[in-house]
Parts: structure tokens; sequence; C-alpha cells
């Protein structure tokens, strides 16, 4: 028979067995001295204490039992980083419902561990009903709160339910550390629903003294008055909406500023630079929008960020991103990230002179990929900055390697992963250029690959002298071939190491 160590075998059932007797006697000799009405009542009263006790003990005994149980041996740190990661993540595309997780309540540890962390309690989703919010508040303490505003179920609502969303707002903002704004146009556009409107009755020009992360979308095809908030320690910043309808903040400590356009509206470059000159002391800057027309050429004063460590792109054609660089000024120590296409008005050769820009600062890496109508280029320098770039549209055949220049070329590193390579002797004139290349690796076609490989052998002078290793695993390659390219490097003096042919068979120069 199982038993728990410490109790001897039997000795539950005997606790039991002695009870039910017990309770049998007491039973029979209470009814037998009185059979009265008011003493019936009062064993009955004792069985439902006795009943209480034993529903007691069955929890209790539940309770060691999940002791026993792998999950129930988990460490109190890691059920709360469960937790924490069951909280609702507030998203500006999709607001949240107000609500208490489930897995707050997975089992009486979980959830006792659950009421003793303020932390858990301080994302506040409003409007909110007033019993969760107090329950909130009370089991949040004095926490920081992240709070999320919607008016998406309030449309059409009174001017009673925006005055309760006001108060209730209000009551929470000194202790706002994240706030989230979620806007959508109303019919009444001139009342309170108007968030202008709503911020001016109920925020006025009181600070927001805990603010540190803002998060806002307007999604209204209406332009109105600026809103301006006091943010005196806001270090984050985001906005999706009209770029007129932007909520003007306090910038002093601002470090990180996200932008992201509607669709329907196109930003002219101009506007953007504007948009940016606003910004340029912050050291984390993303910008996603539609493009405007073409433009043939602008001015606009150039705007230096001596601060920036990140700067993406996202979304803009080759022509306005190249106008766009042309005026900005940055660290070279600085990330940079663009998501950009071609206009059908763009020759074939408009994104290798896009990338020459980039080719320029020399990379000691770069990597290619290929995939369907995408290219995507990470050029890494020397200092560990990197430079990420999505050509959209764009294929592998449109790409010469006429973007390398031989007089910059400090290139140690290089992935290819695109289908076709270019012709012959553009891989020759683009292999010039590669004095300092050590490694190479090669993700192609058979034919593709081969013609790499006759490059490489067919100039009068050696090609890639420094080049020690390649990898071409993933291409399907012959020994042979491989054997006979090694021995034609040996034979002019600039040998390899190795040539990774799979994940697991490597062909060593010495071998």
């Amino acid at each position: 028979m199982n038993n728990i160590p410490g109790i001897p075998p039997n000795r539950v059932s005997e606790l039991c067995a002695e009870l039910v007797v017990q309770v049998s006697d007491e039973v029979q000799r209470q009814l037998a001295n009185d059979a009265s009405t008011r003493n019936l009542e009062n064993v009955r009263r004792a069985f439902l204490q006795m009943d209480e006790q034993v529903t007691r003990m069955g929890r209790l005994l539940n309770q060691e039992r999940n002791k026993c149980t792998p999950i129930g041996r988990l460490a109190e740190d890691t059920v709360l980083e469960i937790l924490r990661y069951c909280q609702p993540a507030y998203d500006l595309h999709n607001p949240p419902t107000p609500k208490i997780p489930h897995v707050f309540s997975f089992c009486t540890r979980w959830r006792n561990i659950a009421l003793h962390q303020p932390e858990l309690w301080s994302r506040i989703s409003l409007p909110i009903h007033p019993n969760l919010r107090d329950l909130f508040k009370d089991r949040n303490g004095t926490h920081p709160l992240d709070v999320h505003i919607s008016n998406a179920q309030m449309l059409n609502a009174s001017d009673d339910a925006y005055q309760r969303l006001g108060v209730d707002f209000v009551r929470l903002l000194p202790r706002v550390s994240c706030l989230c704004l979620n806007w959508e146009s109303t019919p009444q556009y001139w009342g309170i629903s108007r968030l202008p409107n709503f911020m001016n009755v109920f925020v006025g020009g009181i600070p927001f003294v805990s603010l540190k992360s803002l998060r806002v979308k307007i999604e209204s095809e209406n332009s109105w008055s600026p809103l301006r908030l006091n943010t005196p320690i806001l270090r984050k910043y985001e906005y999706i909406g009209l770029l007129s309808n932007r909520v003007r903040v306090s910038t002093t400590n601002l470090v990180s500023f996200r932008y992201e356009s509607p669709a329907s509206q196109s930003v002219p470059p101009t506007q953007l630079l504007d948009l940016l000159s606003e910004f340029c002391h912050l050291e984390d800057v993303a910008i996603k929008f539609s493009p405007a027309l073409p433009m043939n050429g602008f001015h606009h004063a150039p705007i230096t960020f001596p601060k920036l460590r990140n700067l993406s792109l996202d979304c803009v054609n080759l022509s306005e991103v190249s106008e766009i660089m042309r005026h900005i000024q940055l660290p070279s120590s600085a990330n940079q990230s663009f998501i950009v296409s071609q206009r059908d008005s763009d020759s074939e050769s408009t994104f290798e002179r896009f990338l020459r820009g980039f080719i320029l600062h020399s990379p000691s890496q770069i990597r290619i990929f290929g995939f369907q109508s995408r290219l995507i280029l990470l050029f890494t320098y020397e200092g560990g900055s990197q430079t990420i770039i999505v050509g959209l549209g764009v294929s592998a055949a449109q790409l010469t390697f006429a973007m390398f220049a031989p007089q910059h070329n400090r290139l140690s590193s290089l992935d290819l992963d695109i289908t076709p390579l270019p012709s012959l002797n553009a891989l020759i004139v683009a292999l010039r250029s590669f004095r300092l290349l050590t490694r190479l690796k090669v993700c192609t076609t058979e034919p593709d690959f081969e013609r790499l490989l006759q490059a490489l052998e067919y100039a009068s002078v050696v090609l890639c002298p420094a080049l020690k290793n390649i990898d071409c695993s993933g291409t399907p390659v012959r020994t042979d071939r491989i054997d006979q390219f090694l021995e034609h490097r040996r034979g002019r003096g600039a040998p390899l190491d190795e040539v990774r042919i799979s994940q697991n068979y490597v062909i060593s120069a010495n071998s």
C-alpha cells in the first residue's frame, strides 16, 4: 500500500472510522435524550459545521497534493513570471477588454501570489465597471499604472458616459506611468467626445508627473486644433494618425519617437523632415508612412541627429528615401532600417544606386537574401552598427553588383542567398573589389554557383586573394568540381582552408 512517509499505514482509515462511530453514537444519544424540534435544529447545525470542516480539509488535501505535481513545485518567481506574461497586452490596433486574467485563479497558490503582487494589478483599461476599477485600485496599492483608454464602444454614448470616463481617468492620472489612447471619430464632432475637448475639460494643464510612455492612435479623417499635454518626464512617444492631429508633448526628456501615418494620408518628404527636425535630439526614431506623389528634388535645411542610435523608415519609395537621407546627418554608430519600394517609373539601377551610398561607408559584412519579390540586405560595419534594407518589388535579377566600389571596399564576409547571381562579367568586376574578403557563403542554384567559381578562376589576376572559407551548404555541388577549384587556388598561390558543402561535410584544402 502507498503511504506518505511519517504517517503510519491505515492511520487515515482508522481516524475516519473513529469519527463515523463517534458521530453516529452522539446523534443517537442526543435524539434519545431530547427529540424536540430545537434540539434537532442544533444537531442539524452541527452537521453543517462538520460538513464545512470536511470541505476545508478536502481543499487542504488538494493543495498538499498539488505540491507533489511538477507545476506545483514551480518556484514563486517562476509563477510570478508566468502571471506577468499572461497579462493582457495593450495594442493600439486592438483595444483590450477590462478583465482579470483567468490564470490568476489557476489554483489557490497562484491566486495568493497574484493577490500579493501590486504590479499585476497595474494595467487598467477604461471605461471600466466601478467595482472592477475599485478592485484593481485596492490591489495595486501605490504601484505605477499602465492605463489604456478607448472610446471604441462609446461612439454613440452620451456626454454622461464621457463624464464618468473623464472622472475615472483624472483620479488615476497622478500615478499613470504608461498611457495608451485609442480614439475614434464620433458623430458629435464638436462635443466632449472629441479628444481635444475631452482632454481640455478633464485634464487641462494638469501635468502627467509620472508619465514615461505615451501611445496614441486617432482614427479621424478630420483635422482639429492641436492637443498639448504637459509631460515633463516623458521618455517614449508613439503616434498613429493624421500628422496634423498629432498630440504635442514635452520633449525635454524624450528619447524615442515612433510615427505611423494612416494609409489614406500621403506625407510629402518636406513635411516628414519638418517632423524629424522636432525630434533631432532623440536616440530612437521610427517612421512608417505612405509616400506622396513623386517630387523632383526639394530644398530643406539639413537635420543633424547627434545622439541618434536607431533610425527606421518604413514603406517609402526609393526616390523619397534618397532625398530624405540626403538631408539627414547621422552618427557613424547609428543603426538604420529601411523598407523601400520602387515606382514603376524607377529604372532597374535605381535600387543599386541607393545601396551604393551605404557600401561607401565600408561595411565589413554584407548579407543578401532574396525570396519572391523581396530583397533583404544587412550591412554590418566595423564599429558594430548595422543597416537593414528591405526592397519590396525588387528581385535578385535586378542586381548587377555594380554597387560595390573597389576604392572603399573593406568587406571581409559576404553571404549570398539569392537566385540568380549576376552575369559572369558582372561577377568578375565585383570580385575584383573584394581584396579583403576571407569568408564567402553562397546558397543558390548549381548553374549560378558554377558561374561564381568560373568568375573566381577566370581573371588574369587572383580575385579575392584573402579568401579562406567558402560555405555552399544548401547549394547542389559536385565534390570533383570543388577539388578542381581548390587545386586551381593552390596553383595560383592563394589556397583556401576549406569548403563546406553541407552542415556535416567539409572538404579541407589539405586533405
